[in-house]
This record gives structure tokens, sequence and C-alpha cells, in this order.
């Protein structure tokens, strides 16, 4: 192994939910990168973000509308074709 890589941890503790889960499984990866961490991962695992993003979909889509920022590509196409039905 080389000087500049580390050894990733068999498993980590969730911040959020307190569950200890293995980093990797069958399936996929339970926690995202997350370089500005020592060992490399984010805090929480992906369960806990999806839980967080669906929980607060609407405050995130009003943050990002008001920063116009179109959330998904079907907004876009909506408010593309009300900006040619304006026009």
């Amino acid at each position: 192994m080389s000087r500049f890589t580390k050894a990733l941890p068999k498993s980590k503790v969730c911040r959020t939910c307190g569950h200890r889960k293995p980093i990797s499984t069958k399936t996929g990866i339970n926690f995202w990168k997350n370089s500005s961490n020592e060992d490399g991962l984010r805090d929480e695992c992906k369960d806990c973000f999806y839980e967080w993003r669906n929980a607060n979909n609407e405050k995130l889509a009003r943050a990002a509308r008001r920063k116009g920022v179109v959330a998904d590509a079907k907004a876009q196409r909506l408010l593309l074709v009300y900006v040619l039905e304006v026009a």
C-alpha cells in the first residue's frame, strides 16, 4: 500500500442514526466520499441523507427557486414552454 493511500475501515458509525454500518456491501457503498474527513467518508450514511432530503424536499425546492435554479428536467421543460408562450 502506498504511503498516500489509507485503508478504509470495514464499518463506520453514522453520526445521525447511530447505527454501525459496513462501508460497502454487495448492493453498494453506504457512505459517500468526503476528502476533508480523516477517513475520507461523510459522517452520515446514505439512508439518513435520503431521509433528510425527502423530509426537506419542499424547503430545498423553494430555496432553489429563490436562487433561480430549476430543480429537475421536467421543471426546466415547463419553464421553457412558459417562456416561449409568453415571448
